[in-house]
């Protein structure tokens, strides 16, 4: 069963301050929770990424969960690298949204494009749009441009083609 301290009793245990605690919950290796507003951390998780990441004065001494200022430079190098992390992830998701809104755009002409074809096959003579509609490339062509636009609606949760 998890053993759940909050941050006071944590910096108490492990000899260093509040904002250190807090900035650990952050880090992946740590579990925690809230009760009542409380952040309340699971002392085994922090026990183990302090053991874990150890750097003894003396080799082969036990030392335990206690925190030495390797630990704290070791851990505090960890919390940056997260943060930076969560920097690159947020600039690769705005890229990626500036990405699809681009294709947006450019299906929305090609859905242009092809209401105008449509629209202008309409006003000529029916002969002429049945030797295309039995044209095998290029209702193939066709059929490959609406399925993957319908797929990638799916998958980008567009609006489907204006009617």
């Amino acid at each position: 069963m998890a053993n759940w301290i909050t941050l006071r009793q944590a910096a108490e245990k492990y000899e260093t301050t509040i904002k250190d605690i807090l900035s650990w919950s952050e880090l992946p290796e740590i579990t925690f929770t809230y009760i009542n507003h409380t952040l309340l951390l699971n002392d085994d998780s922090v026990c183990y990424f302090i053991e874990s990441h150890s750097l003894p004065a003396e080799p082969g001494k036990e030392y335990g969960c206690a925190v030495t200022f390797e630990n704290i430079e070791i851990i505090a190098k960890q919390y940056v690298n997260a943060l930076e992390k969560i920097s690159l992830l947020e600039k690769q998701i705005e890229l990626s949204n500036e990405c699809i809104s681009e294709q947006s755009k450019l299906f929305e002409s090609i859905e242009e494009s092809l209401t105008g074809m449509l629209s202008s096959m309409e006003d000529t003579d029916v002969e002429c749009t049945e030797l295309i509609k039995e044209e095998p490339k290029f209702g193939s062509f066709m059929k490959r441009i609406l399925l993957s636009y319908e797929k990638f609606i799916s998958i980008f949760h567009l609006p489907p083609f204006l009617k």
